[in-house]
């Protein structure tokens, strides 16, 4: 087994804090902590986006 890098773990962390937010209804203004140039700032907002995407799905399947 490989070590998971470093990265990987800040990344995962990073989703799960968006994920997290999405579902709280938190706004990304408010809950992103994050620079807006960097790296992780794009992370966080692209897994809200695919967070209130997944809810969207799931209601319309639900509904």
């Amino acid at each position: 087994m490989r070590d998971a890098h470093p990265d990987d773990y800040q990344r995962r962390c990073i989703r799960l804090d968006a994920e997290r937010a999405a579902k709280m209804g938190e706004t990304p203004d408010k809950a992103c902590s994050y620079l807006s140039t960097s790296w992780q700032s794009r992370e966080w907002y692209d897994a809200y986006a695919s967070e209130k995407l997944r809810e969207k799905v799931e209601a319309k399947r639900n509904g």
